[in-house]
């Protein structure tokens, strides 16, 4: 349990960074600005995924990074509302997308 969002994603992206160190953070570039600070506070590589026009992670495109890096673990930052646009990632697609 947390004060806020922004605590909750240092701790939850320090959790994920320790289990996986040499992982890539993946997030939409929507995200709240404290996953992108977190990244930088941790030393992490950090990929910011374009969004679709509703503000939805862009799915192709994480694919495709995703894809391209294969040889690191995957660190995924899944949205429950943006702050600006509220858009929802769609967790399903996701882990779909996660299994192939």
């Amino acid at each position: 349990v947390t004060t806020s969002g922004t605590e909750g994603n240092l701790h939850g992206i320090l959790l994920a960074r320790e289990a996986f160190p040499d992982g890539i953070l993946y997030t939409s570039q929507e995200s709240h600005y404290s996953v992108f600070k977190a990244a930088r506070y941790y030393r992490m590589d950090c990929r910011s995924i374009p969004t679709l026009p509703m503000g939805e992670i862009n799915y192709n495109m994480l694919a495709e990074e995703i894809d391209r890096n294969r040889e690191f673990p995957v660190i995924l930052n899944v949205n429950i509302g943006t702050t600006v646009k509220g858009a929802v990632d769609n967790l399903d697609r996701i882990i779909d997308m996660l299994k192939m």
